[in-house]
């Protein structure tokens, strides 16, 4: 290997982990300022608009109209019995889901087939989770096998990991 080839893996090595690490800056900074933000359409222009006695105002050509929002989530089973006991059922939607192996599609077809005679409205998804394609084509790939290229989009490429290691002691 030439000195010149190693210099110039070293310093693009160098300038992959500087732009990681600024990516990873930068996420930081965004997480911040999203909080301060949100803190200040939250809290201080609702509580200076409050002092002044204003629910909508222009500021340097800007409209400023507080409005009720809110953020809500369900963090028990219990809160769908509560929904329903109290004649809110109609916001619960219920689905069901079933997995068949590949084999097994008739079985999957005649029971959607069976429901939507009984009026459910069906949905039978076909799909190979990503992880499962991804195996299976990089197999196929290092088999020398092409795959159809009107079925399958794939791209073939070679990526650096970067880890940095422990700094030594001593």
């Amino acid at each position: 290997m030439e000195p010149s080839t190693m210099g110039r893996l070293r310093s693009t090595v160098k300038e992959s982990i500087a732009a990681r690490d600024e990516i990873e800056s930068l996420r930081h900074q965004l997480e911040s300022l999203e909080e301060i933000q949100k803190k200040r359409l939250r809290e201080h222009i609702p509580d200076l608009m409050a002092e002044m006695g204003l629910t909508e105002v222009t500021v340097d050509g800007f409209n400023v109209t507080l409005r009720s929002d809110l953020q809500i989530s369900m963090i028990s089973i219990k809160a769908i019995d509560w929904l329903d006991e109290n004649g809110f059922g109609g916001l619960v939607k219920t689905k069901i889901e079933v997995s068949y192996a590949r084999d097994e599609r008739e079985t999957a077809i005649q029971i959607k087939k069976m429901l939507e005679e009984r009026g459910a409205t069906v949905e039978l998804k076909e799909n190979v989770h990503w992880q499962t394609l991804k195996a299976w084509g990089r197999e196929r790939v290092a088999n020398g096998e092409t795959l159809p290229s009107e079925h399958f989009d794939v791209m073939a490429f070679t990526e650096a990991k970067l880890k940095q290691l422990p700094a030594k002691a001593g």
